[in-house]
């Protein structure tokens, strides 16, 4: 399938202002399914624990698969304990995430990084995490945040406040009682496919631990209505 999608760039953060650049995404040839835990770029299930933000940990893991794509599937660990710490305060909204992580001069990885609690100690180690800016997919459009999945793993932000995602197993959820503009938890979009029956769906992985859903991933319904505001609110870290 050939797609155009637009996105918009917000490019690095420069005097504390965050400037904002349109573009046309070049037409690409879309697969009918893509898996980016096939390609070992993918970190294994987070569990958020105590932690409320769930935004955290979608950025977290963007920001590891992002390096292991840039330096040829090397998969390595960033540190969480920085995050929280040094970013902790901005976990509810995802543009000031990626501001705080750029002005740190991105994250050190999860061996370096040593803890004072209640103290960001940023210099204690060398950032190795780093990104140019943060990319926003067209809002609300499945088949550019397809095309933006296609290129590497995108954080989503869907709501998750109903019964059934919490309590998810396995399969295909199609939960008509999830809003598309309610958004409270934040995932990260690692691949699309379709089921023997002919269903699609998003291959979402969550920081609640590996022994909730389908080993810590959701198959959420793809090209549904944007269902559950997968769509809404996808961003990823721009090379």
């Amino acid at each position: 399938m050939i797609v155009s999608v637009a996105i918009t760039a917000v490019a690095s953060h420069s005097m504390g202002k965050a400037v904002r650049l349109s573009k046309e995404q070049s037409v690409l040839q879309a697969p009918s399914s893509v898996d980016w835990r096939e390609k070992g770029v993918v970190t294994p299930v987070h569990n958020q624990g105590e932690v409320s933000s769930s935004l955290l940990f979608g950025f977290l893991d963007a920001l590891e698969s992002h390096y292991a794509i840039e330096h040829q599937d090397h998969l390595e660990y960033a540190s969480a304990a920085e995050l929280i710490d040094c970013c902790g305060q901005d976990a509810h909204f995802v543009g000031n995430i990626y501001a705080c992580v750029q002005k740190l001069g991105g994250l050190c990885s999860n061996s370096t990084y040593v803890r004072k609690p209640g103290t960001c100690n940023k210099d204690s180690c060398t950032p190795m995490f780093t990104f140019k800016h943060e990319v926003q997919v067209l809002r609300g459009s499945e088949r550019a945040l397809q095309a933006a999945v296609t290129a590497q793993p995108v954080m989503v932000t869907v709501d998750a406040s109903d019964a059934d995602f919490r309590v998810y197993r396995g399969g295909v959820l199609t939960d008509a009682k999830c809003s598309s503009t309610r958004l409270d938890h934040s995932m990260l979009a690692v691949g699309f496919g379709e089921t023997s029956d002919g269903v699609n769906y998003w291959i979402l992985k969550n920081s609640w631990g590996a022994s909730w859903g389908e080993h810590g991933y959701l198959l959420l319904a793809k090209d549904h209505g944007n269902m559950c505001g997968v769509a809404s609110e996808a961003t990823f870290p721009g090379a």
